[in-house]
């Protein structure tokens, strides 16, 4: 959500959890059918953030109100952050289970906060070791650029690091397709 001030709260994205969870539960039998799902899981997931991106966009602007002045370089930004969010959410819930989601429910519990904060304003401890440390942060440092800057979709440090979360999420999640389940080499080491 856009609020009044200009910083959007997107947190914990529901979309990757539910595509986990539907996932999980297709049967697979072998590697390439598992790299093909991670790949439609990859897909869902952009499409799932071009919807996000613009529909939060449009909202903020066409029915809350909010000047939006670069409504694309706007939408864009919030598809590419949605994207990489979604990304380093299904990493973490393709290396842990569900159990993953407790993580995000921490960061969002005790970063989001912060995130409405200007980090100058912040004490020392919470600018070095919690803020520092936060993936939201580098949405909302990107649309302030783009909101009271006025520098639009530019590649700079705000999009280089979501682009480079969302890289290395995808790598890690393709990676995981091609990993053995520990329940079939348990079948086979008793069968030997």
């Amino acid at each position: 959500m856009i609020s009044t001030n200009g910083v959007v709260g997107e947190g914990f994205d529901p979309s990757s959890a539910i595509i986990f969870i539907a996932i999980s539960k297709m049967p697979i039998s072998t590697r390439k059918e598992n790299f093909i799902l991670k790949i439609k899981q990859i897909v869902t997931g952009a499409i799932a953030a071009l919807v996000i991106g613009f529909g939060l966009t449009w909202i903020a602007d066409g029915m809350v109100g909010l000047n939006i002045p670069n409504f694309m370089d706007t939408a864009l930004f919030l598809s590419i952050t949605s994207f990489s969010f979604f990304l380093m959410i299904s990493v973490v819930l393709s290396l842990m289970g569900l159990k993953g989601i407790g993580i995000f429910a921490l960061l969002l519990f005790f970063g989001a906060p912060l995130l409405a904060l200007a980090p100058e304003i912040m004490s020392p401890f919470y600018q070095d070791w919690i803020y520092s440390w936060l993936p939201m942060r580098f949405m909302i440092e990107g649309l302030r650029e783009i909101f009271f800057f006025g520098k639009g979709l530019a590649w700079n440090t705000p999009l280089t690091v979501l682009v480079w979360i969302g890289v290395v999420s995808m790598v890690i999640i393709l990676g995981t397709a091609l990993k053995r389940s520990v329940g079939k080499e348990h079948k086979t080491e008793v069968n030997a």
